[in-house]
């Protein structure tokens, strides 16, 4: 990861590999998305079309990380022997960053809330004051603020890489703060429902749990303007500055839309388990069947032997060697006419007649 004493100060390896990390558990997760849609046999909502819009949003965040890196916002050599001219270019790629960072988090927050409206519906009043509430609260309130004072940081005075701005503190301190409120909103709204639903105690810890994964983006999104009041006082250098500031906003970022994701894989892995166990008792069922039908034709062909040895014996009166009854009577069934009855009709006798017994004719 990397301290903010390290030498000789260069974080490009560490923020490389944490990028892809990001890029890679949220493009499963994305997948995860699409294929539980097709395994429950569902259209795709707006819900699903705001995830898939904030996991584009959120790649490009991603890929403006690494041209900070390959432009050296993370190396502390690289930053003590830059030009003016690549410090504006540096603070364009940041300015890219943070407009890609918010709208992320925009498109996460609102699939959420179209995921539980489609869940949910919007039949109770209490729910649907309170959907247009997180909504109206994230459109305009914390949109215009945090793109407000993303604005207001790219005037001419603050365009130093270096700078340190009241500002800066008091913009990333109160958009966080904004921030963190709307992501309890938007949670709080599901859990509240669902334990009102008679499910099994299991099944709601269940549920209850992935909804409560958005609080760990919630989390990050606390300890990243926290930590930009920290770096103050510990005097950090510029590079482990952006090298804090940006994991932690991929990291936000990435939980958060990872979040959404698993919110709707529970039927594929249904589905998974399903076809898991069939497969695993169609595969248990073949192995018995055959074992069972290879003994029944041992066991078959042991009784016929065991009953041809039996006849070697000729039978006397009516009982083998043994002892044990072995008598075989035949029966001749035959057909005879006789005369009609009173409306004409044919009227069919049957005769059985026992033929001799096969010990009487030995």
């Amino acid at each position: 990861m990397g301290t903010p004493h390290s030498v000789p100060a260069d974080y490009s390896s560490a923020t490389n590999g944490l990028t892809v990390a990001f890029l890679v558990l949220t493009t499963i997760g994305i997948v995860l998305r699409v294929l539980s849609r097709f395994a429950q046999g569902q259209a795709h909502g707006l819900d699903d079309y705001m995830t898939y819009f904030a996991w584009l949003i959120n790649t490009g965040e991603l890929i403006v990380a690494f041209l900070e890196v390959k432009h050296g916002a993370v190396s502390l050599p690289f930053l003590e022997q830059s030009n003016a001219i690549q410090q504006l270019y540096l603070l364009n790629i940041e300015t890219a960053f943070a407009v890609t960072s918010i709208t992320a988090i925009l498109a996460i927050k609102l699939s959420v809330l179209f995921l539980l409206r489609r869940i949910f519906t919007m039949d109770v009043r209490w729910f649907r004051i309170a959907w247009w509430a997180n909504v109206f609260f994230l459109f305009p309130c914390y949109a215009v603020i945090a793109f407000t004072f993303l604005g207001l940081q790219l005037e001419p005075q603050h365009q130093s890489l270096r700078t340190n701005n009241i500002l800066g503190r008091v913009s990333t301190s109160l958009v966080a703060a904004l921030n963190a409120s709307s992501d309890l909103t938007v949670l709080v709204l599901p859990i509240v429902l669902i334990l009102k639903l008679k499910l099994p105690t299991r099944e709601r810890i269940g549920i209850v749990a992935i909804f409560s994964l958005g609080l760990l983006a919630t989390s990050i999104g606390i300890m990243r303007a926290a930590r930009f009041h920290i770096q103050d006082i510990h005097h950090w250098n510029h590079a482990y500055r952006f090298y804090n500031s940006l994991i932690l906003t991929e990291a936000e970022t990435s939980m958060a839309l990872l979040t959404a994701c698993l919110m709707v894989t529970k039927p594929l892995f249904r589905k998974t388990k399903d076809f898991t166990t069939n497969s695993v008792s169609s595969l248990l069922g073949s192995i018995q069947g055959n074992s069972k039908t290879r003994t029944q034709r041992i066991d078959s062909e042991g009784n016929s032997m065991y009953s041809e040895s039996n006849s070697l014996y000729p039978p006397s009166h009516g009982q083998n060697k043994d002892g044990v009854i072995k008598r075989t009577d035949r029966y001749e069934v035959g057909v005879e006419p006789v005369k009609n009855d009173k409306d004409g009709h044919t009227i069919m006798l049957q005769a059985i007649r026992p033929w001799e017994r096969a010990d009487e004719a030995v």
